[in-house]
């Protein structure tokens, strides 16, 4: 069975699951480090480690947002549809091989490169 996007059931099941492994990933590394890392600790190898774990630390709520928000679309149906740039969505169905790569994405490739000029940040 194929959903309105025309994505299979077997594709959507592949992609909840990535969603959802993402979702835990994040969290458990938030779990095994709930506080930074100070960045006044001697020596590079604790200053790279402070950084990873500091980079980490913003970035794993983001993450976990996005996924959380795909898996809503899925389940609303609008999973796979471009959300298109600045309010004006362009309803392009965004290839498997475009989410398979990155199973967040919310736009197409044209609107992704627009975006990304408008607003100079890269979000998938």
């Amino acid at each position: 069975m194929q959903s309105a996007t025309g994505y299979s059931s077997d594709f959507m099941g592949l992609i909840t699951a990535k969603l959802q492994g993402e979702v835990q990933e994040c969290q458990e590394w938030l779990s095994k480090h709930p506080t930074a890392l100070s960045m006044d600790k001697e020596g590079c190898d604790n200053f790279n480690e402070a950084c990873h774990v500091r980079y980490n630390r913003d970035t794993m709520p983001v993450r976990i947002q996005d996924a959380q928000e795909a898996l809503r679309r899925i389940e609303n149906g609008t999973f796979g549809v471009c959300i298109g740039f600045n309010g004006k969505g362009c309803g392009k169905i965004i290839p498997e091989e475009k989410l398979l790569a990155c199973v967040t994405a919310k736009r197409c490739a044209s609107c992704q490169q627009i975006h990304e000029r408008i607003s100079g940040r890269r979000y998938y």
